[in-house]
């Protein structure tokens, strides 16, 4: 239910991105310690970064997917590891229109959940 929690937390009006990436993290640390739900962690920590992009910590962001990609090596070559470059690449060029391609280019594939939206939504605010 902490997974749960914190998708409300980031669906509120008033938005509290550091609560909901603590939330995150806690579960995506009990994740990783076993390898039937190593998967579903990628989906937590991608909502991890976006978290903490649209809460304008490119930095954080960034430190997170370094220390993600270490605990797994084959993230940073999956699809999520690529698109989450990609956006880092927009963010650092402030280039929304490259932004908005790439998750055009994703979504193509596999559609955002509603939760994630509604982070790409900030995230896109901080452009």
């Amino acid at each position: 239910w902490y997974v749960k929690a914190a998708d409300l937390m980031v669906m509120l009006k008033e938005v509290n991105f550091e609560k909901a990436i603590h939330t995150y993290e806690k579960v995506v640390s009990e994740y990783m310690k076993k390898d039937l739900l190593k998967a579903s962690a990628k989906n937590l920590i991608v909502k991890v970064w976006l978290c903490h992009l649209a809460n304008d910590d490119l930095v954080g962001a960034k430190n997170r997917y370094q220390s993600f990609s270490m605990e797994d090596h084959g993230f940073s070559n999956s699809r999520e590891g690529d698109l989450m470059n990609s956006i880092f690449n927009a963010k650092e060029n402030s280039d929304v229109d490259m932004f908005q391609k790439e998750l055009h280019n994703y979504s193509r594939i596999t559609a955002f959940d509603k939760v994630v939206t509604q982070i790409l939504v900030h995230v896109k605010d901080t452009f």
